[in-house]
């Protein structure tokens, strides 16, 4: 392609992207639309890990500031793969220079965004083709998209108009298709935490539970002052309590694990014995303790916590909930 043509539909699309740009920035402000989005993502990655422990999102009373901090990890990648799909497309566009001039490459990258658009629209229809990684095929449409408007822009034979026109459209439809595939794997990054930590519960710390009334865990064992244990989980788990005479609080909790700490509250689950059992979903309960005067909580740090630190070092980088 001449030189004269390529510097025009480059200035086409740049002037379609930077008209989309300016729409939006005229609507919110930078800090404002910055904030809001890392408040969504957040708000799902934390809706699934806490959905797998089959806790309501909304018991947690979360600030603002908390989902924002909880977005982090659910956008660093995201943000990675966009920034290395983009300098992959123009490493490709300058390797590919010379050859352009003699061969037409437009039909065969219109075809591999055809390929990469209806990927995108079948999941949008419903079928995802790959159940665990979504956001893979979310970001399909924003992949064909902007193969469809490279190929369209290659075509000489295109008015400034319709090419201006399809790419104000395809920055629109790209941005949408990066929001959407975000919110899948925010989705997907918290429920993978949550079934990390379930497999090995044990690097969260201890908790052992003083309170001043009974908070009706298993029955106590007449004339034992000590409360029959509870096994959650088919046996997996034993919860013991034991009645305290003298000081301000008349029973001990053992054998529980903390999950969270959040709106003045903890959320709290038994221990397995068996370090070889990963946490249940369907068998192991959550228990809620207010953090109030009737209550102390005392926390001691989990048996495998230093397992965790020790492969965290070695590389095996390992994102906290």
């Amino acid at each position: 392609m001449p030189e004269a043509v390529e510097t025009e539909t480059s200035s086409l699309v740049g002037g379609g992207g930077s008209r989309v740009i300016g729409l939006v920035a005229a609507v919110v402000t930078p800090t404002t639309l910055i904030t809001a989005l890392a408040y969504y993502f957040g708000y799902r990655r934390e809706r699934a890990f806490a959905g797998f422990f089959g806790i309501d999102i909304s018991a947690l009373n979360f600030t603002t500031t908390d989902y924002v901090l909880r977005s982090v990890d659910a956008l660093f990648v995201p943000a990675v793969v966009v920034l290395l799909l983009a300098f992959g497309f123009f490493f490709m566009h300058a390797l590919v220079g010379d050859l352009s001039s003699r061969f037409d490459l437009a039909p065969l990258v219109a075809v591999a965004g055809l390929c990469a658009l209806i990927f995108g629209i079948a999941l949008l229809a419903g079928d995802p083709l790959v159940n665990n990684h979504g956001y893979l095929q979310a970001l399909g449409p924003a992949v064909g998209v902007s193969l469809l408007l490279y190929a369209l822009a290659r075509k000489r034979s295109v008015s400034r108009q319709a090419l201006s026109a399809a790419v104000f459209v395809g920055v629109g439809v790209v941005l949408v298709s990066l929001f959407w595939a975000t919110s899948e794997y925010a989705d997907s990054r918290g429920r993978s935490e949550a079934k990390r930590l379930a497999r090995d519960i044990l690097v969260n710390p201890s908790v052992t539970i003083f309170s001043k009334e009974s908070l009706n865990i298993g029955p106590l064992t007449p004339g034992s002052g000590v409360q029959q244990p509870v096994q959650p989980g088919g046996g997996c788990a034993e919860i013991t309590v034991q009645k305290l005479h003298g000081g301000a609080y008349s029973r001990r909790y053992d054998g529980f694990t903390l999950l969270i700490r959040s709106g003045d509250k903890y959320f709290v689950t038994p221990t397995p014995t068996d370090k070889q059992t990963a946490w249940d979903p369907v068998d192991d309960s959550v228990f809620i303790i207010p953090d109030d005067n009737d209550v102390r909580i005392q926390l001691t740090r989990g048996a495998d916590y230093a397992s965790t630190v020790e492969s965290t070092a070695k590389g095996q980088l390992a994102f906290t909930c």
